[in-house]
């Protein structure tokens, strides 16, 4: 086994400006540790052979949006991920999780083959009925992003919102599993339209914001690489996780404003990323985020 290897990310200082207000941001030193070197691109197998999704490792979500299962038992091959529509909002289709626990990219090829571009219109929540469909530019679907795996890639202006009220009060976790494709000063990955939620900040850098300050808790995140990333928003004892590395040193109170819908990429600051999931619980997981980590890592393979 190639052991991890670690990195001292030194702390920086930049101003970041939101609505004519300045705040002074402080970038916590942290030590990153990089994960195993795992098998090439492919379609992942979990230990043992059987999936085992982030709802195995940490159960309890009251929500789940991705293009692979939420647990193991979600993935019965007749369950829904994402619904696909052509650039004139025709020839509909809706894409299942397969007993593997990953979407059915031999529909979205077949599909891709006789329709051209697949533009994802809706996003199925894998635990209750809180479906994101709500845009008024659909980003699209692209097959094959981590190795044979699909993503869902946000451009300029691009997002996916869950329209009716959607309320989780701090304490609560947010994970999810993205790459930045364009670095920009700051960008939402998941969170809501009112802008609380987890974001890519400048390059390598990622962040949270609850209408506070804006928290940078991790340096040093390559760019163009996927990352497991998971965030406890709690005011003062906020926590924030990249690949493995847990940082309970708030530098920046985020804020307490609480959740109150789900987004990908939306808001003013679109993060230009590919997003594979977005699980939202209403309590505190942090105990669970370095196993959060380990098995997207391990299952995804990266």
């Amino acid at each position: 086994m190639i052991l991890p290897s670690r990195e001292l990310i030194l702390p920086s200082r930049r101003t970041f400006i939101k609505s004519a207000a300045a705040v002074l941001i402080a970038s916590p030193a942290i030590v990153r540790a990089q994960g195993p070197i795992l098998p090439g691109p492919g379609l992942p197998v979990a230990s043992g052979g059987g999936y085992v999704g982030p709802g195995d490792i940490a159960s309890g979500a009251a929500h789940f949006y991705g293009v692979y299962a939420y647990n193991a038992a979600y993935a019965t091959g007749s369950t829904p991920s994402v619904n696909i529509q052509d650039g004139s909002a025709g020839n509909g289709l809706t894409l299942n999780i397969l007993t593997s626990g990953f979407l059915d990219t031999s529909a979205m090829s077949a599909w891709i083959t006789a329709h051209g571009t697949p533009y994802v219109s809706k996003i199925w929540d894998q635990i209750g009925t809180d479906h994101i469909v709500t845009s008024t530019s659909l980003p699209s679907l692209v097959l094959s992003d981590l190795g044979s795996l699909p993503a869902i890639d946000f451009t300029a202006g691009q997002y996916l919102n869950y329209s009716a009220s959607l309320a989780l009060v701090q304490a609560f976790t947010l994970i999810t599993v993205a790459r930045r494709v364009t670095v920009a000063s700051l960008g939402m990955i998941v969170g809501d339209s009112s802008a609380t939620g987890l974001f890519f900040d400048g390059s390598g850098v990622v962040a949270m914001y609850a209408q506070g300050g804006v928290w940078d808790f991790a340096s040093g995140a390559t760019e163009g690489n996927y990352h497991s990333i998971q965030g406890l928003f709690a005011g003062a004892s906020s926590k924030g996780a990249v690949d493995g590395t847990v940082n309970s040193t708030v530098t920046t109170n985020p804020g307490t404003n609480n959740l109150t819908a789900a987004a990908f990429n939306n808001t003013g600051f679109h993060s230009l990323s590919r997003i594979m999931s977005f699980g939202l619980y209403a309590t505190d997981k942090s105990a669970s985020f370095a196993a959060i980590s380990a098995n997207d890592h391990s299952v995804l393979g990266f």
